[in-house]
Order: structure tokens, then sequence, then C-alpha cells
């Protein structure tokens, strides 16, 4: 009996299909979980080159479809091609809720099976385009296009942002965010080199994983100072003595 697949064992098959079929390389980012709409969506997966962005959403047999119509509509406003992957369970009901213009793979037994093949159509909204950038990156990419700004605030950039022709949008925010996942994607690469990928890889594509791993860094690292600042104190004989009278107060 084939071991049933889960998101992350569905991810790793399919960066490996990637690799293996479609070129995949280091010129190409690749962003797991990669968040949109204000943060109210996130895709499984995304690959971003310099001329297109992909979402890639995975219905397991462990998942439902009950977000797919949402989650679909919405990965079409900020996405050149949308592939939902699904297991075989879903495969019917699938075709039946997305539009034609979206893709449809099954995974069944550690291959995808293309149902639907979807097409590229490139994004030429403005504002959702923009819509993808954090606040210090609307900023560099206005300075980047030469745009004069009168404050730095997020609807102010978004306002100066929307005079831009939309090639130049689409390749300077196509740029920002391959750069904002840079050193996650070299991590990455640098780990699995010539082998294939492992469901054990994917860790290093999450780019929340590291920041929240080196604000936990800083916070030790912060301690550590208190600590040592707090013992070099105590070393002080009068400082030294206010302690110890602290402490025989709180005892009391």
């Amino acid at each position: 009996m084939n071991k049933k697949l889960l998101e992350i064992d569905i991810k790793a098959l399919l960066i490996n299909h990637l690799i293996n079929h479609d070129g995949l390389d280091k010129s190409v980012s690749i962003i797991n979980e990669f968040t949109l709409d204000n943060l109210s969506r996130r895709a499984d997966l995304i690959t971003i080159d310099n001329r297109k962005i992909i979402g890639y959403e995975i219905k397991s047999e462990a998942d439902s479809l009950y977000r797919l119509e949402g989650q679909v509509e919405k990965y079409l406003e900020y996405f050149d091609k949308v592939v939902i992957i699904v297991a075989s369970k879903h495969v019917g009901a699938t075709l039946q809720l997305v539009p034609s213009n979206v893709s449809v793979w099954e995974v069944k037994n550690n291959e995808f099976l293309i149902k639907q093949r979807g097409k590229v159509e490139k994004n030429q909204n403005k504002e959702k385009l923009i819509n993808l950038l954090k606040s210090n990156e609307l900023l560099k990419l206005s300075k980047k296009l030469n745009i004069d700004i009168s404050a730095k605030n997020r609807k102010h950039l978004e306002e100066k942002l929307l005079q831009s022709s939309i090639h130049n949008l689409r390749e300077a925010v196509l740029t920002s965010i391959s750069s904002r996942y840079l050193s996650t994607n070299l991590k990455f690469w640098d780990e699995v080199k010539n082998r294939n990928v492992s469901p054990q890889d994917i860790i290093h594509l999450s780019h929340y994983i590291e920041e929240r791993k080196n604000e936990k860094t800083n916070k030790i690292n912060q301690q550590k100072l208190w600590n040592e600042w707090e013992n070099k104190l105590k070393k002080d004989p009068k400082v030294k003595k206010l302690y110890k009278l602290n402490q025989t107060l709180i005892t009391v």
C-alpha cells in the first residue's frame, strides 16, 4: 500500500518535478507559505523568475476543498498562473470548482498527471502588484524607479508607484520579492545541492522560521548582555551593598 502523502511530501515531489521537467534552478525563487492580500491568504508555494510568478495550492487526502474557490479567486488576482495539485479523490470536484485558466494536477504514485493545463495570464493590475510588497520595499522601489516622493507613508508610496508603467512595475516587484527571500533560497540550494529534495528540506524555504530563529537568538544575546551588566554592577561595592539591601527587603 502506498503511503498517504502529506502536504510537505507533495511540496518536495513538486520541487523535484520542476527541477527535472521545467528546468527549475537557483535563478528561480521558491517561496514556501507566501502571504498575500494583506496577509488574509497564504499560498502553499510560489515560484518567481524574471518573467512570471506562479502560485501552487496543494490539497492532500487529508485536506478538504472548503476554501478552494476563494483561494483560487484571490490567487488569480495576484499570480500569472495558478496550479492546483490534488490527491486523486479531489480531482473531479476540483475540475468543477476552478475555471479553465487554472491548471489542475493529480498527484498519484509520486508522480503528477495534468488534468487541466490552464494558462499564463500576466498580472496587469498595478494595485495588486504593489500590494505584494512591504512598506520598506515600496520606498526602495520608488527610489529605484526615480519617483519623487514627499512622504514615506504607504498610501503615498502606493499612489506614486501607480504612475509607473506596468512593464517597469512588474519587473521591479518580482525582483523585490525575490530579493526578500534570497537568503532562504541560497540556504535551500546549498542544502540540497545535487540530490533530490526531501520533505525535511522544505523548512529551509520558510522565511518566517528563519526570522523567528533570528529573533530568538537576539533575545538570548540581549539577556546575556543584561546578565553580564548585572554581574559587573554586583562587583561594585556600593552597588553590591544596595543589591543586598534590596534582596533583604524583598525577602521581608
